[in-house]
């Protein structure tokens, strides 16, 4: 150490003397040399001075700054540390331990360690506490800290503290305790244990011996079935080699097998038969080598293998019978694969042995027999259904009982023939019961509640939620009286009504109706925003003579309509059919009798007007005789001389036998016109009316003529029939309103069928002979509305002019006192067509 000193002086007084140099040299008066010496000398050793105490200052700074370092590690460090004396009070503890606890280091100072300890954790470190002080080298301590009430465990070891500084120990006598969080280890390693244990129970528990080997086959655990399968406790073959324990294994299978396992590092499977006393059994063994050795499960299957020689000896047995059998016969596996098929399953389902060796059961067998993850039973019987090589489906009765732990037995009977009796007898008597109800239905049921009736017995019959009856009209629509039972109200759809028009029909119902047939949909089912959801439908037309006269619809059947659910309806539709015709005939009926009562009273009030009206044109006419005799004889007497008079009277006798005209074309309208009938040449008195028109010369159009090379005879008087065809071509004349056009007239002959019925009058006519002449009028004038031409012949009507319209009502009466007709077809601004049938007279009747 003095060394050391005398070094640093040495050299700092060379460093003093290198800085005395670097000074100004002073110049004395004074020059003596020792004077100069000391000088010289208090100088150095004023730099030494002041040299040695900045490298103190140095010194104390990097201590400082140490002692500071030291300090930060000891708080931040990540273990607690506190320092005990003998006793076990805390002395000092760092910033870290003060965390455990949650609290500052200053409160914990003072206070014993053991109140920081668990309750039952204190007298464990009490008792310690002495041999820990004494010899802390390699001891440990675990116990348990509370903070806020919550155990946690730590770890304590300590050393002596002769090195540690007097800032982190006090004295001597004290022990420095590093204190270590251990709750995450100590988690880890209660789980360890409990998995453990766990471990233990489940191989205790397990019906299948277990024995755990070293790579030396040394055993390390043996469970409860192992000792009670090999009939040995547990503690006689622990730390044991296995040949050891059991020397008469030695060399058998279960050495060759163990020690492939070990040394191939595979698992290993095996059975062996054992026949050492008293271990005369067979062995089914799994053989599982892991990194430390191989963990081996066996169990005891003698009986099972005596089973299985049972069961052979048993196939054995039965083969004879089974292909020989008159009934299919198979043998499968618990997942339903055929293992053995006889040679009558084969013929049954048109397979070879190879083919269906291997197959599953639920390609042969409709629906699926037995569903992944659902048990097989034992023992079942039942009828299903078959499908062979040829797609053909056929039913069966199949028996199956289960022979062995994998292997069902099972019997087939081909009952396809049978089935269908029993199908179509049940069908047939489903079909009889419920035509024989609906039938009731139409003969008990009133009108207003015969539909609903039968709509309920088909829902209550199919099992359906929805469905409608209906019938088509005489307009060819379809009508659904019953859509006001429980449809409407429940569907949100607009404009709702109970007829629907054919040029609406849409849907499954629609197309059934449209194409005559049948419709099922069990799905994909679109219905409008607002319809009742439809998730299957039926529907069926009923047709009459190949004609459709109504429909049922069913919908909404829960399990989807099914070929005989269609096969039913269709055939309770045509039984239906003669019935719903007979309903819909009686109901028509009514109708065109409540029509034809309505007509007559018409009839009846028209022809008694009529009577009146002829009547007053006889009393009318005979009145104007005797006005228009009077005025002739007062214009005779009169003096000449009275001009303004006799003007007067002129006047009023032409006003008279202008309405006495109107009186005659009124009694003609009503066929009471006198008539003077012969044999008439219509052509030949068309041809010379029409040239009498042309004379006159009043009408500026174009007469196109067309008259048959054959005489057309009518019975008739010539001055009505004339009167007639002139009306008529006035009538087309005026109708060419800006003067000019074609008038065409044809006269030819026709039979009641070529007659047409629409714009036909009188409307009421009916033919009463087989040939009829016609006579052809065709204008190219103005044409008449649809809704006028019911009009045209009405007395007094006309689209001229006011004081016109008795032409056509006289034309009208003309044709009806000769028993005939007349047709209408006109467009407005593409003219019209009038076509006149009067009786043709033939030859042998003139």
């Amino acid at each position: 150490m003095e060394e050391k000193k005398n070094t640093i002086s040495d050299a700092l007084r060379e460093k003093a003397e290198s800085l005395l140099k670097q000074l100004p040299e002073e110049k004395s008066r004074d020059t003596h040399s020792d004077i100069m010496k000391v000088l010289h000398e208090l100088h150095v050793h004023q730099i030494e001075l002041e040299l040695q105490n900045e490298e103190l200052q140095r010194a104390h700074n990097a201590l400082e700054k140490s002692r500071s370092n030291y300090m930060r590690l000891y708080h931040d460090a990540p273990v607690g540390y506190i320092v005990l004396d003998q006793s076990g009070i805390t002395r000092k503890v760092n910033q870290t331990f003060a965390q455990m606890l949650g609290a500052e280091p200053e409160t914990i100072s003072g206070t014993p360690f053991a109140d920081f300890l668990v309750g039952e954790d204190r007298a464990i470190f009490r008792a310690r506490l002495k041999a820990f002080y004494r010899n802390p080298i390699d001891k440990q301590i675990d116990v348990r800290l509370a903070r806020s009430g919550t155990p946690f465990h730590v770890s304590l070891r300590a050393i002596i503290n002769e090195d540690l500084p007097p800032s982190i120990s006090g004295s001597s006598n004290e022990l420095l305790v590093t204190v270590t969080d251990i709750s995450e280890r100590h988690r880890y390693q209660t789980a360890l244990e409990e998995k453990t244990k766990e471990l233990e129970d489940i191989l205790s528990s397990i019906s299948d011996g277990f024995i755990s080997l070293d790579t030396q086959l040394k055993i390390h655990y043996f469970n409860n079935a192992a000792e009670q399968l090999l009939r040995i406790k547990r503690h006689e073959v622990l730390d044991r080699y296995l040949f050891d324990a059991f020397p008469f294994a030695r060399g058998s299978e279960f050495e060759t097998w163990f020690q492939k396992a070990l040394h191939s590092g595979e698992v290993q499977h095996f059975e062996t038969h054992f026949d050492q006393t008293p271990h005369n059994e067979w062995f089914e063994v799994s053989a599982y080598p892991y990194g430390d050795g191989l963990s081996v499960f066996f169990r005891i299957i003698t009986e099972r293998k005596l089973a299985e020689n049972a069961l052979r000896q048993s196939e054995e047995r039965f083969r004879s019978y089974i292909e020989h059998s008159p009934y299919g016969v198979f043998v499968t596996t618990s997942e339903g694969d055929f293992q053995k098929v006889n040679p009558a399953f084969c013929t049954m389902t048109g397979l070879s042995v190879d083919e269906l060796r291997g197959l599953n059961i639920n390609k042969i067998f409709l629906p699926e027999l037995f569903p992944e993850n659902v048990s097989r039973p034992k023992q079942f019987q039942r009828e299903v259904r078959y499908i062979n090589c040829d797609g053909k489906i056929g039913w069966a009765s199949l028996s199956t009982v289960k022979i062995d732990q994998n292997k069902f037995l099972s019997f087939v009977e081909e009952i396809s023939e049978r089935k269908n009796i029993q199908r179509e007898l049940l069908e047939s008597q489903r079909a009889l019961s419920l035509y024989n109800k609906i039938a009731t239905t139409f003969l008990v049921s009133r009108d207003e509640d015969l539909f609903h009736n039968v709509l309920d017995l088909l829902l209550d019959s199919f099992s359906c939620e929805f469905g409608y009856v209906g019938y088509i009209n005489d307009a060819g629509d379809l009508v659904c009286p019953t859509m006001t039972r429980d449809i409407w109200e429940k569907c949100s759809l607009d404009n709702k009504d109970i007829v629907f028009r054919k040029k609406d029909w849409a849907g499954l119902w629609g197309q059934s109706l449209l194409e005559e047939r049948p419709l099922v949909a069990n799905e994909n089912l679109a219905a409008p925003t607002g319809h009742i959801a439809l998730h299957n439908a039926l529907a069926v037309p009923v047709m009459h003579h190949s004609r459709v006269i109504g429909q049922f619809v069913l919908a909404n059947k829960e399990d989807g309509f099914s070929e005989a659910d269609l096969n039913l309806l269709e055939s309770t539709a045509k039984q239906t059919a003669p019935i719903l015709q007979s309903l819909l005939d009686r109901i028509q009926q009514e109708k065109l009798q409540k029509r034809l009562d309505i007509v007559n009273r018409q009839l009846d009030k028209v022809e008694s007007l009529n009577r009146m009206a002829a009547a007053i044109a006889h009393n009318y006419n005979n009145l104007l005789t005797i006005i228009m005799g009077g005025i002739e004889l007062a214009i005779e007497d009169l003096p000449e001389h009275y001009h303004d008079t006799r003007r007067h009277l002129k006047d009023a006798l032409q006003a008279s036998r202008h309405g006495a005209n109107i009186g005659g074309m009124l009694l003609t309208y009503l066929g009471h016109a006198m008539k003077d009938e012969k044999p008439l040449d219509l052509g030949r008195l068309t041809s010379e009316s029409i040239a009498n028109f042309s004379h006159e010369k009043r009408w500026e159009v174009e007469i196109h003529t067309h008259l048959p090379e054959e005489s057309v005879i009518v019975s008739a008087d010539s001055q009505l029939i004339e009167k007639m065809l002139y009306n008529f071509l006035i009538n087309s004349a005026e109708a060419m309103e800006n003067g000019g056009g074609t008038i065409s007239v044809k006269v030819d002959s026709a039979v009641p069928a070529e007659i047409e019925t629409q714009n036909r009058f009188p409307v009421e006519w009916q033919a009463q002979v087989d040939h009829y002449a016609r006579l052809t009028i065709r204008d190219d004038g103005c044409g008449i509305d649809q809704v006028n031409i019911k009009k045209l012949f009405d007395p007094f009507y006309s689209e001229k002019f006011t004081g016109r319209g008795m032409g056509l009502a006289t034309v009208l009466g003309v044709v009806k006192i000769y028993k005939g007709a007349i047709t209408v077809e006109s467009t407005r601004n593409q003219g019209s067509t009038f076509r006149i049938y009067l009786p043709l007279l033939h030859q042998e009747d003139t």
